[in-house]
């Protein structure tokens, strides 16, 4: 299906999706019954994420097929296959001036020619991936500080002495890796059929495991051998100046599970985002999951306008607001002090950290007669901005 298409179906349904949803608000005001309206909204919002769901899979293939292309066979991606078809070392072992063992982790590094695709693999399935900052890394960790408060900044001429501008106050910060470990299990026939490209089923296997587990991660972490999600951190209901670093704002609907009122539910979105200083709005973003984005979609304006707007452009995802929405399943559901909805600049906010190298261990005997290969790299994030991200909070 060509991306046109799916940007017509898209549009096609949120004609229909406004449509049943004004008649709804009618039967409402005539205190009429609105299960008709609701079942039909509900098989509109199915179809709505479908479409969507379509046109990231579709710019994924573009985006994949771009990284492949990049791909280049060299002596090392050749020894490596020979290195998972049949366990051969020898030519890994033997290529000069290159290091291919990852000592630490028993194995053999996969090569640039794979790690490539497979790299793109894993953003595709990772939403927080595609808007934080991520940082390589050669070490197990990274250490930073962010300017907590505003500089003074002065206007002089040529001649007229200035005094130093006020120096803000430095916040620092510590983000670890972790071990993330992934062990798909092949059997030898197909490692034996010479049709089959084994790096790219290696990737596909893993880059699945990686981006699932990582994407967790992101949102909901614990920070223990695992990276820690922003929703784990403490929030208040107090602004920038008065908060203590360390806590991250949100604001509340007054509603327990629910945004309340349409009016009520559009209120305190703008709310939301007028909280987060005008210098993190150029790349603010909205993080939902489609239940969530479900519910903000009925919200209109007191003018009568929907808030929500389906894409309209290939690489562009629908906005609310005007702000894009990034769907993230691992953010939480409506419910009584839930942290649903997210809003901020996730690239000043939160970082991804990657040790750079991914190795790969081949494994023929702990699940005889089955190959495994246990593929091992290191990965951190946290947060590091306080104030670049925001909460609704549903209570």
């Amino acid at each position: 299906m060509e991306i046109k298409q799916i940007l017509d179906d898209h549009a096609k349904a949120w004609d229909a999706f406004k449509q049943v949803n004004d008649e709804r608000l009618k039967a409402i005001e005539a205190k009429a019954s609105t299960s008709d309206f609701d079942a039909k909204l509900a098989k509109i919002n199915a179809d709505l994420d479908t479409v969507a769901a379509q046109q990231r899979e579709i710019e994924s293939k573009m985006a994949r097929g771009a990284a492949d292309q990049q791909a280049r066979p060299d002596e090392h991606k050749s020894a490596f296959g020979k290195f998972l078809r049949r366990g051969d070392v020898s030519a890994l072992d033997g290529i000069k001036g290159m290091v291919v063992r990852d000592e630490a982790n028993g194995g053999y590094l996969v090569p640039q020619a794979v790690v490539g695709p497979l790299v793109q693999r894993i953003f595709d399935g990772s939403p927080i991936r595609q808007i934080a900052r991520v940082q390589p890394i050669s070490g197990n960790a990274i250490e930073g500080v962010v300017s907590y408060g505003q500089l003074t900044v002065s206007w002089v001429d040529e001649i007229t002495a200035s005094s130093d501008p006020t120096t803000p106050t430095l916040k620092k910060y510590r983000i670890e890796t972790n071990t993330q470990r992934s062990s798909p299990r092949v059997s030898p026939l197909l490692l034996e059929d010479a049709s089959v490209d084994v790096e790219m089923w290696l990737g596909d296997s893993i880059a699945r495991d990686f981006a699932l587990s990582e994407g967790t991660a992101f949102v909901a972490g614990t920070g223990a051998n695992q990276p820690r999600g922003f929703t784990t951190y403490t929030t208040a209901a107090t602004a920038d100046s008065s908060r203590a670093w360390g806590q991250l704002e949100h604001v509340t609907t007054g509603t327990s599970g629910g945004f309340g009122t349409n009016a009520n539910g559009v209120d305190k979105l703008i709310t939301l985002t007028g909280a987060l200083k005008s210098g993190y709005r150029q790349g603010a973003v909205f993080v939902m999951n489609k239940a969530v984005l479900a519910a903000a979609r009925v919200l209109k304006t007191s003018g009568g306008d929907y808030i929500w707007q389906p894409s309209t452009q290939a690489g562009n995802p629908s906005v609310l607001l005007g702000y894009p929405v990034i769907e993230a399943e691992d953010m939480p559901a409506l419910g009584a002090n839930s942290l649903s909805i997210a809003f901020g600049n996730f690239n000043a906010g939160y970082m991804i950290v990657d040790r750079t190298g991914l190795s790969v261990l081949r494994d023929p005997y702990s699940n005889n007669p089955q190959v495994t290969f246990h593929a091992t790299r290191r990965v951190g994030g946290g947060v590091i901005d306080f104030d670049a991200i925001k909460f609704i909070k549903f209570i």
